[in-house]
């Protein structure tokens, strides 16, 4: 007779989900890094400007660098918000392996249990 299992994934599986997201975490936190270069060079670039031409080109120069940095801001927070979405993940998984390994040592314990109680 065989015992139904709850559907449970394996630990192949989970260990595998784990690793990828770990990779993504990694790639985006590079990204991240590149971003954070990006919006340092365009500020350095902005305050080493003379602005020595007419004051509407001068204003059109610091507009259009700000909003460079504006948008590239604009996409440090997004993959920011990335980064948070999958170390969440990752720690959800972390939690369900955790919960399958205390499944488990009950399991163990159960069995050990009963293995006391049968005489043949």
């Amino acid at each position: 007779m065989r015992a139904l299992r709850k559907d449970t994934r394996s630990q192949g599986d989970i260990a595998d989900t784990v690793e990828r997201s770990s990779a993504d975490m990694d790639e985006k936190i590079g990204d991240l890094d590149k971003i954070k270069e990006d919006v340092q060079t365009v500020r350095e670039t902005l305050e080493s400007l003379d602005f020595g031409g007419t004051t509407e080109g001068a204003d059109a120069v610091e507009e259009s660098i700000s909003g460079a940095e504006d948008a590239t801001i604009d996409v440090f927070d997004l993959e920011s918000e990335q980064l948070d979405d999958s170390q969440t993940e990752n720690e959800e998984y972390g939690r369900e392996l955790n919960e399958h390994s205390e499944s488990v040592t009950s399991d163990l314990g159960k069995i050990s249990d009963a293995s006391g109680l049968i005489d043949t």
